[in-house]
């Protein structure tokens, strides 16, 4: 965004909710954006986003796999007539609109589906990836504490995954002990609660670039002293010895990951 000099923005996480849910997420983002228009509808949602969009602004939907939920569905259509009136004049529409998900398999039937409103309106696909550890640690020095221990902890229920550090600040967990985190997130009731899903978003088994993800964070505790690391004479792999107990994680979750691949 800053590279293309894009001045107005505006960022709506979709919750799992309801139309009335959504329509109260979506009002909620409009007034921290500075935006004095309001929703009471979705069909009104469809209609500002596609003004917004006409008018500059660049606007980003998170978790949009939602709208593939039957109550929620409606909106798919919706947008469709204003994604297909703003493209009929691509080229004098200054703005634009980016839809974000979590769950690949309902994204892929919300936009790729020949069956689907949206099929073939997308033209641009953004791989994000996940937060690496110097990403990570420029987050906890600006928002928390950055030192080793928090550093694993929230490696080992997060790994890079960006909504779950976001929900954590949003809560005002962040920083906090253990313990108030692990409440707050995933054992207290309410909206907003981390919850594991069959498809769990942790990826500490199932993510390609484990072994990556695990040295790079074992390279960032050595360099805060909180490990020592040398190479196996006999296995020619690194291992690790702590001189604090926050350590304990990497070779085991290093061992499951050869584990998956062997299986495979």
């Amino acid at each position: 965004m800053r590279a293309a000099d894009v001045a107005r923005t505006l960022y709506i996480q979709i919750p799992d909710s309801d139309p009335a849910g959504v329509v109260a997420a979506c009002n909620g983002y409009l007034e921290t954006f500075g935006i004095a228009q309001r929703v009471s509808s979705l069909g009104e949602l469809a209609q500002l986003i596609g003004r917004l969009t006409a008018n500059g602004y660049v606007v980003a939907l998170d978790e949009f796999q939602y709208f593939h939920r039957k109550q929620l569905a409606v909106f798919c259509s919706l947008l469709q007539a204003e994604v297909d009136r703003l493209a009929a004049r691509a080229t004098d529409v200054p703005g634009g609109l980016i839809v974000l998900g979590s769950l690949h398999a309902e994204m892929t039937a919300l936009l790729e589906d020949r069956d689907a409103p949206l099929f073939n309106r997308a033209t641009d696909t953004l791989e994000l990836g996940h937060l690496d550890i110097g990403s990570l640690l420029e987050m906890l020095r600006v928002h928390a504490d950055e030192g080793p221990a928090r550093l694993l902890f929230l490696w080992n229920l997060f790994e890079g995954v960006p909504k779950f550090y976001r929900d954590a600040y949003e809560q005002g967990v962040l920083n906090a002990d253990r313990g108030s985190l692990l409440r707050s997130l995933f054992f207290s009731s309410g909206v907003g609660r981390i919850s594991r899903r069959r498809n769990p978003p942790y990826g500490a088994v199932e993510s390609p670039n484990m072994a990556e993800a695990c040295a790079g964070l074992g390279n960032a505790l050595a360099r805060m002293g909180a490990i020592s690391l040398r190479r196996s004479r006999v296995r020619g792999e690194l291992e690790c010895s702590h001189t604090a107990d926050c350590a304990s994680l990497i070779r085991p979750t290093a061992r499951r990951q050869r584990r998956n691949g062997q299986q495979n």
